[in-house]
């Protein structure tokens, strides 16, 4: 997704997230598009502000080119299901944190992002297409339907 954001998996398995050109993706070992970044350097995005503030950024933080914008702001500030991955570091080393969320607005998942520690978070699918799968199973009621791509986490023993 050209000028859209996108989590960065780098080889030696560091998460970034943010806009890649051509050669900056050439450094990430996997990448998958989203968008857009609700949570950018500690800041939580909110389309009720215009300028940045010690608290907030404008909505779409950078600029990213989506066809719909206006859409994505009504979905961002409505309650519709949503999911998101942030990004952090503290005494243990980075961390990265997978979100779905029912009943929220995207501020208030962006706010719970930060309040777990994390710095940067980049909104995913939102509305119907918002599914998660815990060990097989849905973490909310119905059946996950097929998609063209999804972010998984699996654990070394």
């Amino acid at each position: 997704n050209a000028g859209r954001a996108a989590l960065c998996i780098t080889p030696d398995n560091r998460a970034r997230l943010g806009l890649f050109d051509a050669a900056a993706l050439k450094g990430c070992a996997q990448a998958n598009g989203a968008g857009p970044m609700i949570l950018l350097a500690g800041k939580v995005a909110n389309p009720a502000v215009s300028d940045a503030t010690d608290t907030f950024v404008p909505f779409n933080p950078l600029a990213e080119d989506f066809v719909q914008l206006d859409w994505r702001k009504k979905i961002y500030t409505g309650t519709y299901p949503k999911t998101a991955v942030g990004v952090g570091t503290n005494e243990r080393g980075a961390f990265v944190v997978f979100a779905t969320s029912y009943g929220a607005t995207g501020v208030e998942l962006a706010g719970q992002l930060k309040a777990m520690g994390c710095t940067d978070a980049l909104g995913g699918d939102d509305d119907t297409s918002t599914q998660a799968v815990w060990r097989g199973q849905p973490a909310q009621p119905g059946s996950p339907r097929k998609v063209p791509d999804a972010l998984a986490v699996y654990v070394q023993e």
